[in-house]
Order: C-alpha cells, then structure tokens, then sequence
C-alpha cells in the first residue's frame, strides 16, 4: 500500500486491532507519530508483544487487553465510542515524545559505537561481558563506571 494511503488510513480509521500472534512494530510507531490508537493483546512470545511494550513506555495502557474477552470488548469500544478514540487519540500524542525522542538509548548506542570502534582500532572485540564499558554518561559523553 502506498505511504500517502496507509496513513490517511491511519488518521481515518475507528479502531485499529495488533494481531495477537505477530504484533505491530512499524506499524504501530507510524501509527502512534499520527496518534491512531491500536488495541493489542500481548501474548507469550516477544513477536506479540511488540504493541504493548511501546504502548507501557508511553504510559498509556488503556487498550491492552488481557485475554479475548477485552481483546474484542476493546475493539469495539472503540470503534463505537468516539470519545473514547478521542481520549486515545490525545493521550498518545501527549506520549508519543516518550518513543520517538529517547535521547538515552541514542548516547547508549553512540557510546557502544564508539567503543566497538576502538576495540577494532586495538585489535580486539566486544563481548557481551564487556557491556558496562560502552554505556556513556549522557551528560557528558564518556564511559560509564
């Protein structure tokens, strides 16, 4: 489907449901950059619970359901009440910051870069033992303790 479509889907649409066996990922975050709200039903595997883990770091749970029942009852409270999607909708953009503008999981990625660099530069590699010596201190850029 052409970008211009999905998204004017996304602004359209009444409800939006996350299938229970393969949660959204880029989906959902364009999604939730233009405030549509999705109903999820997290389950077992890290695949199905993709939607819900953006939904926990926003700090809006109110459509995760947690069996099938609320899956469906959900769904169609918000498909038919509109201030309900409203609410939603407001809420997810008074939280999406909280996904898109992470500015510590940018310095912890920079500071592994840089150390993955300067192990290369020495001939060595990271492990996964050695994790602590690239975070950075976002403040000021240098490795952690």
């Amino acid at each position: 489907m052409p970008s211009e479509k999905f998204f004017g889907l996304l602004t359209l649409a009444d409800a939006f449901l996350d299938i229970p066996t393969f949660s959204g990922g880029n989906s959902s975050l364009e999604a939730f950059a233009v405030g549509a709200p999705i109903v999820t039903w997290p389950q077992d595997l890290m695949r199905g619970r993709v939607t819900a883990a953006f939904y926990e770091q926003m700090g809006v749970t109110d459509l995760i359901a947690t069996d099938a029942v609320t899956y469906l009852e959900l769904a169609l409270q918000l498909a038919r009440d509109a201030n309900l999607k409203q609410r939603m909708q407001a809420d997810i953009q008074a939280n999406a910051h909280k996904l898109f503008e992470r500015h510590e999981a940018v310095h912890e990625l920079e500071g592994f870069f840089l150390a993955a660099f300067e192990a290369w530069m020495a001939g060595g590699a990271l492990s996964n033992a050695s994790n602590e010596n690239w975070r950075t201190d976002a403040a000021v850029g240098t490795p952690s303790p």
